[in-house]
Formats: structure tokens, C-alpha cells, sequence
């Protein structure tokens, strides 16, 4: 079950909610989850199962990539991007004590590129830490090809772009 699948490791979920009343499920397990068998086993038994996993670069062993590309190809799992470390964006980018306000920029390009040659040229989602990202670094989330930045903290009312960049309103569950 869905239940089983969320408590194979520390993680959080997120339910985002876009233009039609659908809601989805964004899994955010811990860097150190590796438990991608079990994973593999829960999609395998429920047929119905789709949601989208956020994962960092480093989590795309080749081990996890031979597993749970088969639902990808699927269309039952989509992988989103996230940064190593889940860095928080905003305290980063364009604050002036931080001693290289850039890393952002260099952290995004290097992890989309990262993420693009462990899994592919998927469409791809972006999952900042917290759902926090700096209103600077949109320029550039659009010019990765990003389709879809998940965000929290947004007002009630569905926010569908930013500046051009589709967001998906999120808000944690547990």
C-alpha cells in the first residue's frame, strides 16, 4: 500500500494541486533512502501506483536506475530533480553574506546536468529544499527546461507560473 511505501525510510511527502482537481503525491525520501527493491516491489504490486519521486543525483546508482526504470518508461514514476545536500536556495543566491552568491546557479546547472545523465531526458521537475526558491533564480530554472518547479508557501489560491515557470503548489502530509 501507499502507507508501506512512504514509511520505507525518513521522507517526506507533498500533495501538489494544479489546474484540474486532481491531486498527486511528491515522495521526498531521505538521501540515504536505498531500499529501491522494496520500492520496485510496491510498483510492481500496485498497478495503479503513479506518483513522482524527488531524487538527488547521487541517489541514481546503477542499481536504483536498472529498478525503477522500467515505471519511468511506464509513465508510473517520474523522477524529479534535487539538489545533493538540499541546499536552501534563497540564503544563498543574491544574499550578501554569503561568500559566493553564485554556487545557486552553478549547483542547479551541474545537478540538472547530473540528473539528465543518470536517468535520461525525462521531463523533469525540480524540488528545491523546503519548496523555497529565490525569485532570481526563475530565468534560469526556465532556461534548463525545467517542466515544473514544486513550491510551497504559495498563497491558497493555485499559483499555475512564476515568471513564465510552471509551479506546483505543494503542501507536506503526513
Amino acid at each position: 500500500s501507499l502507507s508501506l511505501l512512504l514509511a520505507a525510510g525518513p521522507c517526506f511527502a507533498f500533495l501538489w494541486f494544479g489546474k484540474t482537481p486532481k491531486t498527486g503525491l511528491l515522495w521526498v525520501p531521505a538521501e540515504s533512502f536505498s531500499d529501491w527493491e522494496g520500492l520496485a516491489e510496491a510498483l510492481g504490486r500496485n498497478k495503479k501506483l503513479a506518483f513522482t519521486a524527488a531524487l538527488t543525483p547521487s541517489m541514481a546508482s546503477a542499481g536504483a536506475r536498472a529498478l525503477l526504470q522500467p515505471f519511468v518508461a511506464e509513465g508510473r514514476l517520474e523522477i524529479a530533480f534535487r539538489l545533493d545536500g538540499d541546499p536552501v536556495l534563497p540564503l544563498i543566491h543574491d544574499h550578501p553574506a554569503a561568500p559566493r552568491p553564485r554556487d545557486s546557479i552553478e549547483l542547479l546547472t551541474a545537478g540538472v546536468a547530473a540528473h539528465r545523465l543518470a536517468w535520461g531526458e525525462v521531463p523533469l521537475g525540480f524540488v528545491p529544499a523546503g519548496g523555497l526558491v529565490h525569485h532570481g533564480l526563475f530565468p534560469l530554472l526556465r532556461s534548463l527546461d525545467l517542466a515544473w518547479v514544486a513550491a510551497g508557501g504559495l498563497p491558497a489560491s493555485p499559483a499555475s507560473s512564476h515568471r513564465g515557470m510552471p509551479l506546483a503548489r505543494c503542501r507536506a502530509v503526513k
